[in-house]
């Protein structure tokens, strides 16, 4: 996909960024089986190894392709592999604005979240 992108006439040339689905949010902890690989993992104490090696491979991978991959800021995480409930709660939806997602949901980030990845995109351009 990278590779089709560079070839557009004038794309080529600017910088490619990549910018991951948020950690899910850290009301995994509550829930009974959604979160149970997540939570073995903070329990494992192998959250930290996971996150780093998510970071790394993606980074590699993407600088192979031309592209700049920015992990999730580490000040919007929490155990390595979570998003903060700061950053998840009341979550808007993309089709309908006036819409909360389910109260259950947690794999959508807010406006926070939203800001605070805009901000990391802004200061990777030097804008």
């Amino acid at each position: 996909m990278v590779a089709a992108l560079q070839a557009l006439p004038g794309l080529g040339a600017r910088p490619m960024l990549v910018v991951p689905q948020p950690f899910p949010s850290e009301r995994l902890r509550t829930m009974a089986t959604a979160g149970a690989g997540f939570l073995r993992a903070i329990r494992g104490r192998i959250a930290p190894r996971a996150a780093a090696g998510f970071a790394d491979v993606a980074t590699r991978t993407f600088a192979d392709l031309g592209a700049h991959f920015l992990p999730q800021p580490e000040d919007t995480t929490v155990d390595f592999i979570l998003t903060p409930e700061a950053f998840t709660s009341r979550a808007k939806r993309l089709i309908d604005l006036d819409k909360v997602q389910p109260k259950g949901d947690f794999l959508h980030a807010n406006a926070a979240f939203g800001a605070r990845i805009l901000g990391q995109i802004l200061d990777t351009l030097g804008a």
